[in-house]
């Protein structure tokens, strides 16, 4: 009987969670999760009469549900990496795909509803939106492609049982 699966990978081959593939599975179990928790908002800003107005209220409310969403299948994502579960990659890119998705749509909505001022905390719109682009979009999909073409993900996880 088999306590753990074990794969055949050649000798001198990549292969187990080392290098990018740790730091993919750090990133996805600890470094996003804690980004998203720090950033998430202490309060819903004042609007023009005292008290936040509709649009900003749904925004925030809905940014909070969907943030802890987000946590979690990343937590999972990447613990599901670490552990070398073979749905583990497929699980990883959908996450990632979804997040970028996820990112691009908050974007949009900042933008259309002019909610950028009130989430960005007096940044400007050009560095807002940029980091929203370049952390939410592609760092994603960097690691979409680490994911689909990297030897030790393809020795780890799809390599023939010996």
């Amino acid at each position: 009987m088999k306590l753990f699966h074990q794969q055949y990978v050649p000798a001198g081959e990549l292969a187990g969670v080392r290098g990018w593939l740790l730091f993919v599975c750090v990133y996805l179990t600890i470094i996003l999760p804690l980004l998203l928790v720090l950033g998430l908002p202490v309060e819903i800003p004042s609007g023009e009469n005292g008290g936040p107005d509709t649009v900003t209220r749904v925004y925030f409310t809905a940014n909070i549900v969907v943030t802890v969403g987000i946590v979690l299948f990343s937590v999972i994502a990447g613990l599901s990496l670490w552990l070398k579960k073979r749905f583990g990659v497929a699980l990883a890119r959908v996450f990632l795909l979804l997040y970028a998705a996820l990112c691009v749509i908050d974007t949009v909505v900042l933008v259309f509803f002019n909610l950028v001022e009130v989430t960005g905390t007096g940044r400007a719109f050009t560095e807002t939106v940029s980091r929203k682009i370049l952390y939410g979009l592609l760092v994603p999909v960097a690691l979409v492609i680490y994911l689909q073409r990297s030897k030790r993900v393809r020795n780890t996880f799809f390599s023939t049982d010996a």
